[in-house]
């Protein structure tokens, strides 16, 4: 089957746009296994080689032939494909499809897609014909410039009567789009069970994304009010900020993640004390410590007309719950340090701080880290742009990541939530994938992963 080995190497370029994709989907007649696509060419191929995908060379004919007219414009390959148009490939298990915008008719594109041990085309009036050495036909057709190939039957009984948002509210721009779907087969991992689809674009500061169909529930907002996160500060820099843009117990509650939890831990979740519409607005960091990793996180506390409530009423509670011996049955022990700065002193001896602030209340592990952030010292753990993502994302993870070669670590944004019945997770780097710096410490890795591969005793 020429369409899946052609996957397969191409799979690292992260080839194009959703459309060409589910433009294809009615011909197979299922919901494919494995789809890829790319425009255009010239970008994904750029991008990929700078990275050292194809460093130990191409494996099949077709793509020899894309990488040549690549990094060479005055090759015969460059007069052969069009690296400005779309790359396709589609394997659905009976079926598999491949798109190729090439330049000349049917004899070039023969060229292109021939490698010496593999049968030999036959023509048949305006498309040529072979039978690949698993039994299967293959029939490769010219229409407007793309060469197209279908391996399997030619005709499907299936139908698809409607193509999964996952994959149509993926953007319609120059990038790189891939589809993944287990089904129900046996064996099949969980994840894979539902389409889940991914997209990375070529344009700068545009952000990767992932996206997995979920099964509809009626209970599951079509778009859920993010709540901007509170502006903490600290004198200590921050390694990594995490904030909720809705309550957490509302996640808990999906019915998607209720049922991967355990029986015993979703009748804890199930409080029913006002606490599921708590923790809109979250925002926590993680710091390092002189002695341990430090976290401080800071938790709104609005009434129901989303005023912020006085820290004499939040501290009111907090001596409440304190005077119930809540906390003896959990073993945990209480230390007072001021009128509105509480230690909880856990089983295990973790010592937590809390302090009250009008609105808000400040806990973590280290009592030198809580008490700047409450009182707002130093430095915005979020800038202008920290604080628009964390306002459009249900739950957002920024830090730093280092890379090998890389003089400065990589910003690193990741951005979560549901959009009707998809769960749509985006990640936004800087610098981007088209750094030549950045590609330069991909390709030392993707080499260095190859090696030891290679290393690897039989």
């Amino acid at each position: 089957m020429l369409a899946v080995p052609f996957l397969a190497s191409i799979f690292p370029a992260l080839a194009g746009p959703a459309q060409d994709i589910a433009a294809e989907f009615s011909a197979v007649g299922v919901l494919p296994k494995v789809a890829v696509a790319c425009a255009p060419l010239r970008e994904a191929l750029t991008l990929a080689d700078a990275m050292g995908t194809f460093s130990d060379g191409a494996k099949r004919p077709e793509l020899d032939a894309l990488l040549t007219a690549m990094r060479d414009p005055n090759s015969e390959a460059q007069q052969s494909v069009d690296l400005d148009g779309g790359f396709v490939a589609i394997d659905a298990g009976e079926t598999s499809i491949m798109r190729l915008p090439v330049k000349g008719g049917l004899n070039d594109a023969i060229a292109i897609f021939t490698k010496p041990d593999e049968p030999e085309w036959s023509l048949d009036g305006d498309r040529a014909v072979r039978i690949e050495s698993n039994g299967k036909r293959s029939v490769l057709t010219i229409h407007e410039g793309v060469a197209r190939i279908r391996t399997g039957p030619e005709t499907t009984s299936g139908q698809i009567e409607k193509v999964p948002n996952a994959l149509t509210e993926l953007p319609d721009a120059p990038g790189c789009a891939m589809w993944l779907h287990g089904g129900d087969a046996p064996g099949v991992p969980t994840f894979l069970s539902h389409p889940i689809t991914f997209w990375m674009p070529f344009g700068d500061g545009e952000p990767v994304e992932l996206r997995v169909q979920l099964p509809a529930h009626r209970d599951r907002a079509d778009r859920p009010t993010i709540t901007p996160p509170l502006q903490v500060s600290s004198p200590a820099r921050p390694n990594a900020v995490f904030t909720f843009g809705v309550p957490p117990m509302s996640i808990a509650q999906d019915p998607i993640v209720q049922k991967a939890l355990p029986e015993m831990v979703r009748r804890q979740l199930t409080l029913g004390d006002g606490t599921e519409e708590m923790g809109a607005g979250t925002v926590g960091a993680f710091f390092t410590g002189s002695h341990q990793p430090v976290f401080v996180v800071a938790v709104p506390i609005t009434d129901k007309r989303g005023r912020s409530v006085w820290r004499r009423r939040i501290q009111k509670e907090v001596d409440k719950a304190i005077g119930e011996a809540i906390l003896d049955k959990m073993a945990i022990r209480t230390q007072v340090m001021g009128r509105y700065t509480t230690n909880f002193i856990l089983p295990n001896g973790l010592t937590l701080t809390m302090r009250t602030e009008r609105g808000a209340i400040f806990f973590g592990n280290s009592h030198e880290y809580v008490i700047p952030a409450a009182e707002g010292l130093g430095e915005p753990w979020l800038d202008e742009a920290g604080m628009e993502w964390a306002a459009s994302h249900a739950v957002t993870v920024s830090g730093e990541a280092p890379l090998p070669g890389l003089a400065e670590p990589l910003k690193v944004q990741l951005g979560a939530g549901t959009e009707g019945d998809v769960l749509l997770v985006q990640v936004s780097m800087e610098p981007g994938l088209r750094d030549p710096q950045v590609a330069a410490a991909f390709r030392s890795m993707t080499e260095a992963r190859k090696k030891r591969r290679s290393n690897k005793p039989l």
